[in-house]
């Protein structure tokens, strides 16, 4: 038998012509890694998950104590909270008002503002999350569902929610202010429930034969808040949002016009003062109740001017003033009716803008 060095052939022994066998590419040597070990360790180790913030402008952490206070407060304020729902199969959401009882630790228990659509919502729409106002920002938690009923709630608070940027002006609550929105020949009768400068929502009922499809939220609409013989605001208004409901339905709504037309333009106009110390334009307003004190920044013999800032906006063109009270000095004053007839946003202060407000007198 051969053995293997007689099959073996050397390269001086290869017969003329024939090739060498090819050499392997030479692979250069790759640089250094500037990675430590350690770096490694933390690039291969697997993270917990975080939990997922809010989408907002700014957040913080809120623990379960501060979030229990703020819930008590809201029931001693007789307020609400949002429970947001979101579809089963769709891409759809649902914001229903709750009312909080009294939360002593880790349970919380809340009663649906309004019982009666609940059945149908819970049938499709899971709980997402809940929002507690804290004045113009919004605490968001995400709760454990121990319970869901036609009445009611029962959720078990989470150790960590966030406090979020949800709106940039802050909605004041109104009382016993009733609102008629017309569309298309169509009328609904509801009241108003809050109210800004820039936004208001309003519930509306449906009564048989109307169903709230007759609404084209593509579509402006007129509406008129009044209490009363009183009428307080009627101007046109687009839809931002609206909510869900059979008999029942919250909208959100926006003025369109930053100026109307009180009087015929004159050919002059009477020239606007503007005095030093500034007077003081005092009232009640007529949507919430709440006393008003503003500057006066001009005035003239047809109206006057003030000044507010954006974050607490609460005048809207076209919104009538029954009583105002203009003080002079705190020597004496002036008691007139007005009328809101334009607004203008004014330079920057800082991260709030200053919105100036004409006012004609009526």
């Amino acid at each position: 038998m051969k053995t293997t060095k007689h099959l073996l052939l050397s390269a001086n022994s290869l017969p003329t012509g024939a090739l060498p066998a090819p050499e392997a590419p030479t692979v250069p040597p790759l640089p250094p890694s500037n990675v430590t070990a350690a770096e490694k360790c933390l690039l291969a180790a697997t993270s917990a998950p975080e939990a997922e913030k809010p989408a907002g402008d700014s957040t913080r952490k809120i623990g379960r104590d501060l979030l229990v206070n703020r819930l008590n407060f809201v029931h001693f304020q007789d307020e609400c909270i949002q429970v947001h729902f979101a579809h089963r199969r769709y891409d759809r959401r649902l914001v229903i008002p709750a009312m909080p009882q009294p939360c002593f630790g880790d349970e919380l228990e809340c009663r649906w503002a309004k019982p009666a659509d609940m059945p149908a919502v819970l049938q499709s729409f899971n709980l997402e999350c809940i929002l507690v106002p804290r004045g113009q920002r919004f605490i968001r938690a995400v709760p454990e569902v121990v319970e869901l009923t036609a009445e009611g709630a029962r959720l078990r608070l989470p150790t960590v929610s966030y406090e979020i940027s949800h709106r940039k002006v802050e909605r004041q609550s109104c009382r016993d202010i009733s609102v008629y929105v017309l569309q298309s020949s169509s009328s609904f009768a509801g009241r108003l429930l809050d109210f800004n400068a820039f936004s208001f929502r309003v519930e509306l009922k449906a009564a048989p034969p109307q169903r709230f499809d007759w609404i084209d939220p593509a579509l402006p609409a007129n509406v008129v808040f009044f209490k009363g013989p009183q009428t307080f605001f009627s101007g046109e208004c687009s839809i931002t949002r609206s909510a869900e409901g059979e008999s029942t339905r919250c909208f959100v709504m926006e003025p369109l016009r930053q100026e109307i037309v009180r009087y015929r333009k004159a050919e002059i106009r009477s020239q606007r003062q503007a005095l030093t110390p500034s007077p003081n334009l005092i009232f009640r307003h007529p949507l919430t109740g709440r006393r008003v004190d503003l500057s006066v920044i001009d005035l003239s013999g047809s109206g006057f001017a003030v000044e507010e800032e954006e974050q607490s906006a609460i005048l809207m063109p076209g919104l009538t003033l029954p009583k105002v009270e203009i003080w002079f000095a705190n020597s004496f004053k002036l008691t007139c009716s007005a009328q809101v007839v334009f607004r203008k946003f004014m330079a920057e202060n800082g991260v709030n803008r200053t919105i100036r407000c004409g006012l004609a007198l009526i």
